[in-house]
């Protein structure tokens, strides 16, 4: 709610994805579960949304186009909007890689931003190789590799002069990431530095 620009808002929304995996642009049958990624342990197999697929297979086994059956109480306006909007969804691919790619760019243009680390986290451990994953076994090692360099290299190492404030929470840093990535399965909460966490 405090968020005022039109970037401000993204990443606000942004982050809310990234916190609730089971989200998703597509409406799925059932009643939707809303666990946390703290809920999930950061565990990301079926997190978001996968690429929509292009092509399906008929009785035969052959493999042919993918055809949605259009509905017949739909004007023919909304099934316009419709089609360009599933385009649209088809053009961003699956949730991991797309919001993987959004982080990294939030972390660029915020790097002050405190909610980064765990949004780097979060795209690290969803971009992993997953068995039962999009498309079995499929992982972005460039997303993951980014979102681990930047992690190291802000959050950890001390550049230049430092108060004694601020080499305290680089040392707070290192050890945090160092057990991050010891036990990537773990639940964790993220506090800022200060003199509560002192």
């Amino acid at each position: 709610m405090r968020a005022r620009t039109p970037a401000e808002r993204h990443y606000a929304a942004l982050f809310v994805l990234l916190k609730f995996p089971n989200l998703s642009p597509f409406v799925a049958s059932g009643i939707p579960e809303f666990s946390t990624a703290e809920d999930l342990n950061y565990y990301f197999q079926s997190a978001w949304w996968c690429a929509l697929p292009t092509t399906e297979y008929d009785q035969q086994g052959q493999e042919v186009p993918k055809v949605v059956t259009r509905p017949g109480f739909l004007t023919r306006e909304k099934l316009t909007a419709g089609q360009q909007e599933r385009s649209q969804l088809r053009s961003i691919g699956d949730g991991k890689s797309y919001l993987g790619k959004q982080v990294l760019q939030w972390a660029k243009d915020a790097p002050d931003d405190p909610r980064i680390p765990e949004a780097l986290f979060i795209a690290f451990n969803a971009n992993q190789s997953y068995k039962y994953g999009c498309g079995g076994w499929e992982k972005d090692p460039e997303i993951q590799e980014q979102a681990e360099s930047i992690l190291r290299l802000k959050y950890q190492r001390i550049r230049g002069q430092r108060s004694c404030l601020a080499k305290k929470q680089d040392d707070f840093s290192e050890s945090l990431l160092s057990f991050l990535f010891r036990t990537v399965l773990s639940p964790v909460i993220w506090w800022l530095w200060g003199s509560d966490t002192a």
